[in-house]
């Protein structure tokens, strides 16, 4: 007999509560009640419910995250903690075979553990993932879990992501919807409007992407009395060739430190003598805005070559960043 599992992933003090080392505040705090839902749900169902949750050594020299981010969820910590009512929660149901909490020390809750054996064991064949944060923990999880061929779900229904939106759609205002293409705008505005006036698709068999649908800007009334505009989704965000012009203009500051560096075609990395790395030590450029403007930078010089000459320019650049630089000899 085939089960399903809940993950609940990383929902500690430390990420969820507002005195938390990495929290991730209000937006993580108002999910709990669907959380704890969800997991009455699956065990009603003889479900599975499964909370992995990172463990770590405070400036463990040999783990990655140590210099990435401040110590968090560490061994015997009110961090490490189950965050407010899923801490009384598993209290009460921790017993339950049904219920497994476990350590994991990466972001994938299947990196380092025994999570795949434990579900293959039990016929657990499909998952749903909720916790924090999304664009991290349960994204490995989420990643991994499909390369191992598991059905994903999340905990979110439409309903209730429509529901975060109700705070903005006050009487007069106007919102608008942008995004990719079949990411499920009109979807999301049939919730807040309660009525199917936006056409929609189902998602496509070979890749489980949504379809693109929506082929001209229209507004919508809420009850509330809000206006939403609609608009076709975009297949393709790029930058123009003139985009390399106009970064000299709004990145006028680094363009001016580079005419100091020692070498013309400084990379602004590690080379010796160069000017922005200077400014960036002595604290009067911040590290981001470098950060910013290569980025933006690589996009201009891409953005008028073929495939193939961008894959040969990544690897001039690559190797390019391996050399290296002589030192100015006295």
């Amino acid at each position: 007999m085939s089960h399903n599992a809940l993950l609940i992933i990383d929902y500690t003090n430390d990420f969820v509560d507002p005195n938390g080392a990495l929290t991730a505040g209000k937006p993580a705090q108002q999910i709990v009640p669907v959380i704890i839902e969800l997991a009455n749900q699956f065990l009603a169902a003889g479900d599975y419910v499964i909370l992995p949750t990172d463990l770590h050594v405070k400036d463990d020299p040999f783990h990655p995250e140590s210099a990435l981010f401040p110590p968090h969820n560490l061994a015997n910590t009110w961090g490490r903690e189950f965050y407010g009512p899923l801490a009384s929660w598993y209290t009460k149901h921790q017993t339950d075979p049904h219920v497994y909490a476990f350590a994991k020390n990466r972001y994938s809750a299947f990196a380092n553990t025994n999570l795949d054996n434990f579900l293959r064991e039990r016929e657990i064949d499909a998952l749903t993932l909720t916790g924090v944060c999304t664009d991290i923990c349960v994204l490995h999880t989420a990643v991994s879990a499909y390369n191992l061929n598991y059905p994903l779900t999340t905990g979110q229904t439409a309903s209730n992501v429509a529901a975060t939106f109700k705070p903005y759609l006050t009487a007069g205002q106007w919102v608008t919807f942008v995004g990719s293409s079949g990411v499920g705008k009109s979807t999301l505005i049939n919730q807040l409007i309660k009525e199917p006036s936006v056409l929609t698709s189902g998602i496509r068999d070979d890749d489980d992407k949504g379809r693109h649908t929506t082929t001209n800007r229209q507004a919508c009334q809420t009850a509330s009395g809000a206006f939403i505009v609609d608009t076709p989704g975009m297949r393709e965000l790029g930058m123009t060739s003139s985009m390399s012009k106009a970064l000299k203009t709004v990145f006028t500051d680094i363009e001016t430190l580079a005419q100091d560096c020692r070498f013309k075609d400084c990379q602004h990395q590690s080379e010796p003598g160069c000017a922005v790395r200077a400014a960036i030590d002595a604290g009067s450029l911040m590290a981001e805005r470098l950060a910013d403007f290569n980025k933006l930078a690589i996009e201009a010089d891409y953005s008028q070559l073929s495939a193939r000459e961008i894959e040969q320019a990544k690897v001039k650049r690559l190797m390019g960043s391996l050399k290296t630089r002589p030192t100015k000899q006295n």
